[in-house]
């Protein structure tokens, strides 16, 4: 209730005017009755008037919300990285997998969503105990209740397709190791959350806390730090990622010098590369013949990390070498003229049959 109208009322009721009065003029003045109605009994009582239980407030609203959403980003992350890892450990036979980089994304960003929405979530957590504890109704409001129970129901409508989808390709002959793991993670994960979301509004209610639910609530975060950890192990440290996004670049920069070389030296007739010019005698001479190009950039003629200049070797007529030191192995099954071992590495080309 604002001061105005405080005041309003209390001069209205020095004046005479009956409650009735004072209520008609404040709605022509577009005053709503909600606000009417408290600043009336405010005038008259000495305590407020309380909100029914349950009613809550848009903070505790907010709360709630981030709680559970935070909870939706964790759970898809911890399954994506379970669901990953066991890909890697059970490979498909029938399946290759083409594009290593992407999926190794796919699980960084997984990681990524743990490491930011579980400590938010926990935090989430922990100020909705106290309020709780505060005020044993609160989570009764309609936001709490509803995505409470909404939740409940997507793990049990989960849990059941689990189980309904495991039967069937039993049935089918077509169970693997591999879809059997996932099943029994994606059930546990589903189990922990319904138990653990089951028992918070009697834990709430009752005066004795459940003991189940801080083993439930173990559970969650062993589970969630699994999957962290795993997620690692596929995708390695933060620097080991660094190490390779550089042989990466290496690898690119040695790729468009030869492209380069290959543009400056030769011609294509009648499908086939056919020498025109004599090879150049260093990497200067490629670089400005680039530079000469209308869709031509500036080549990259050093390391990225050392800052040392690639070598360039002529090796014969219309062969010649170029090599760089790599940080680590590249073993990829595309592309395989480019995988390369740790350390110091050179390519071979020959100019009428490039790679």
């Amino acid at each position: 209730m604002t001061d105005a109208l405080h005041s309003f009322i209390t001069h209205a009721r020095g004046k005479g005017l009956d409650h009735a009065t004072i209520r008609l003029l404040l709605q022509a003045a577009g005053w709503k009755d909600k606000d009417i109605a408290r600043g009336i009994a405010a005038e008259g009582l000495d305590v407020s008037v309380p909100e029914p239980a349950g009613s809550g407030n848009a903070r505790d609203s907010f709360i709630y919300l981030m709680s559970f959403v935070t909870l939706y980003v964790v759970v898809t992350a911890i399954i994506v990285l379970y669901y990953m890892f066991l890909d890697f450990l059970f490979p498909d036979p029938g399946w290759e997998l083409a594009n290593v980089d992407a999926f190794l994304d796919v699980v960084r960003y997984a990681i990524a969503a743990v490491i930011v929405a579980f400590p938010l979530f926990l935090i989430l957590s922990q100020i909705l105990e106290r309020l709780v504890r505060r005020t044993p109704d609160s989570h009764k409001q309609p936001v709490a209740r509803w995505l409470t129970y909404l939740t409940m129901f997507l793990a049990a409508a989960v849990m059941m397709g689990d189980l309904i989808t495991l039967l069937f390709y039993f049935l089918d002959g077509s169970v693997t190791t591999r879809f059997v793991l996932k099943v029994v993670v994606l059930f546990v994960i589903a189990e922990v959350i319904l138990s653990y979301y089951y028992l918070t509004p009697r834990t709430a209610a009752s005066d004795r806390p459940s003991k189940l639910r801080p083993l439930l609530a173990s559970a969650g975060i062993v589970i969630v730090v699994g999957a962290a950890t795993l997620g690692f192990v596929m995708a390695g440290s933060p620097m080991s990622a660094r190490l390779v996004r550089l042989d990466d670049r290496r690898v690119a920069d040695l790729r468009e010098i030869h492209q380069a070389i290959q543009q400056m030296t030769t011609e294509r007739k009648q499908d086939a590369w056919v020498t025109v010019r004599p090879l150049p005698t260093s990497l200067e001479d490629v670089a400005a013949f680039r530079r000469t190009k209308q869709s031509g950039r500036e080549l990259s003629l050093l390391d990225p990390q050392s800052g040392a200049a690639y070598e360039f070797r002529v090796t014969g007529e219309k062969s010649y070498e170029l090599c760089g030191t790599f940080t680590a192995e590249r073993k990829k099954t595309y592309e395989l003229f480019w995988n390369h071992p740790a350390g110091k590495h050179c390519y071979s080309f020959n100019t009428e049959s490039p790679p």
